[in-house]
C-alpha cells in the first residue's frame, strides 16, 4: 500500500460530476473456434486493468503479477494501463463509456463508486467459483461491501505504527512507549534531552486514530450517523494538539520537511507515526538512520486506520467472467505471494507472510477501521482538516471545531439519502 494520496479523497466529487456513470460497456473480444473438421483455436481474450501510475518498485510489481496471471491463464491477455493521474483517467474513461474491466478502488472513495452503480457485485461469482474469502482480514473485507454484497477484494493494505529514531531514545535514556501517559513522558524527555521532537501531522488521516485509541469515531458503526462531537474526541483532539502546543511535537512544517516520514529520515523527529510505506523509502533514502517499528500506542483502548485498495470489476464489463478469473488470481495465495514479495507491501490475506520485518503491521489487523465513511464525504474530509487546522492555530476552541465537523458530517449524510 503506498503512502496515501489527497487527491483520492476528492475522486468521488469528479466522479459524481459525470452523468454517465450507469451503463457502461468495454469492448470486448470473444473466443473463437477452427473452421468445422479442423482442431480448435482458442483465441486470447484481452481484457483491461487500469492503475495508478505508482513507484518503480510498484509498477515493476504490476508487471510481474500479470505476467504470472497470463502464464497461469494462456487464454486471457491483460491491457495493463497505468493512469497519471489516476482521477482524471478514468473519469475520461468513464465519460467515453469505456471503462477498464477490473481497476484498484480506493476504500476511501468506494462508498461513491459504489453508490454511482460503477462496481459489479462479486460475491456470487467467488462462490460458483468456490473461492473463499474467509483468509481476508475481516475489517478489510468490510471496506468492500455495500448493502450486504461485495464488490471487490482488498489487494494489500496498511495501517499506522510508531516509528521511533532508536539513537535518539537511547540519548534521551527513553523507553519505547506503549501509552499515550508514556508517548507524553517519552516527548518530554526528547525535550530535555536536546534530542528531536515527535512529528504530528493536524491531519484527520492520523488524528482520528488517537480518536479511536480514546474510545471515539467519525461515524456510527452503520455509517449513518455522524458521532464527531463527543467527549471521547473532544479528549483525543485535546491531547494531540496539546502535544504539538507544547512543544514536544511540531508539524512537517514546523519542522522544514514535507511529511513525517522525511522528518525521521532527515533526524529532525524522533517519534512518526505512519504507515508500511515508511519501510521502503527509510532503507532507500536513508539508509544510515536508526530506526526501528513498533505498535501504535494506546489510551482507553487499540486503535488504528487501515488505508486499503480493491480490485473491483467494471459493472457493464463485457468481460466479467475473465476479469473475475483476474481477480481470484491476484487476490488468491499464489497471486498474492508474487505481489507482496516484488511490492513489499502488506498481504491482506492471513495466509500470505508479509515481508521481512513486518509484522508489527499485521497485528494491527483486528482493531483496524478501514479509512472510509459515506457517500459525498471528499468536502468533509476538507472542512475536518480545516477545523482542526483552525483550531490548532487557536482560531477556535477545539470544541467549536469539532461541532462544525459534525455538522458538515450531518449535512453530507443527509445528502446522500
Amino acid at each position: 500500500m503506498r503512502r496515501p494520496s489527497h487527491w483520492w479523497l476528492r475522486l468521488g466529487v469528479v466522479l459524481a460530476s459525470v452523468g454517465l456513470v450507469v451503463g457502461l460497456t468495454a469492448g470486448a473480444t470473444m473466443a473463437k473456434t477452427g473452421a468445422a473438421g479442423g482442431p480448435a483455436v482458442q483465441q486470447k481474450t484481452t481484457i483491461t486493468f487500469a492503475h495508478w501510475n505508482a513507484t518503480g518498485a510498484e509498477l515493476a510489481a504490476v508487471k510481474a503479477t500479470v505476467k504470472a496471471f497470463e502464464k497461469a491463464n494462456p487464454s486471457i491477455a491483460v491491457n495493463d494501463i497505468s493512469l497519471d493521474p489516476y482521477p482524471e483517467g478514468m473519469l475520461a474513461r468513464f465519460a467515453a463509456r469505456k471503462p477498464p474491466d477490473i481497476f484498484y478502488v480506493d476504500s476511501n472513495v468506494f462508498p461513491d463508486w459504489v453508490s454511482q452503480g460503477v462496481l459489479e457485485p462479486i460475491g456470487d461469482d467467488l462462490a460458483k467459483a468456490h473461492f473463499s474469502t474467509k483468509k481476508f482480514y475481516p475489517r478489510l473485507l468490510s471496506a468492500f461491501r455495500y448493502k450486504g454484497k461485495l464488490y471487490g477484494l482488498p489487494k494489500d493494505w496498511s495501517p499506522l505504527a510508531m516509528e521511533v529514531n532508536t539513537t535518539a531514545l537511547a540519548k534521551a535514556k527513553v523507553k519505547v512507549p506503549k501509552t499515550w501517559a508514556q508517548l507524553t513522558a517519552a516527548g518530554k524527555a526528547l525535550k530535555a534531552a536536546g534530542q528531536p521532537p515527535m512529528c504530528l501531522g493536524v491531519d484527520l488521516a492520523r488524528i482520528l486514530a488517537f480518536m479511536y485509541e480514546n474510545k471515539g469515531a467519525f461515524l456510527n458503526s452503520s455509517k449513518t450517523k455522524a458521532v464527531v462531537n463527543s467527549k471521547a474526541n473532544l479528549g483525543a483532539v485535546t491531547t494531540y494538539i496539546g502535544w504539538l502546543k507544547s512543544g514536544i511535537a511540531q508539524t512537517p512544517a514546523q519542522l522544514g520537511v514535507s511529511w513525517c516520514g522525511e522528518g525521521l529520515g532527515k533526524e529532525k523527529a524522533s517519534i512518526i507515526f505512519e504507515g508500511n510505506w515508511i519501510t521502503d523509502y527509510m532503507n532507500t533514502s536513508f539508509p544510515s538512520v536508526t530506526w526501528k517499528t513498533y505498535p501504535m500506542v494506546r489510551n482507553k483502548a487499540r486503535g488504528n486506520l487501515g488505508f486499503t485498495v480493491s480490485y473491483s470489476i467494471s459493472k457493464d464489463s463485457k468481460h466479467k467472467a475473465q476479469a473475475v478469473q483476474m481477480l481470484k488470481y491476484l487476490t488468491g495465495p499464489a497471486g498474492m505471494k508474487i505481489w507482496v514479495k516484488t511490492s513489499g507491501f502488506l498481504p491482506s490475506r492471513s495466509d500470505v507472510k508479509p515481508p521481512s520485518g513486518r509484522a508489527i503491521f499485521l497485528k494491527e489487523a483486528p482493531i483496524t477501521h478501514p479509512w472510509q465513511f459515506a457517500p459525498g464525504f471528499s468536502k468533509v474530509y476538507d472542512t475536518a482538516n480545516n477545523e482542526l487546522q483552525s483550531a490548532y492555530e487557536g482560531k477556535e476552541s477545539i470544541s467549536a471545531a469539532l461541532k462544525n465537523i459534525q455538522a458538515a458530517a450531518t449535512d453530507a449524510l443527509n445528502r446522500g439519502h
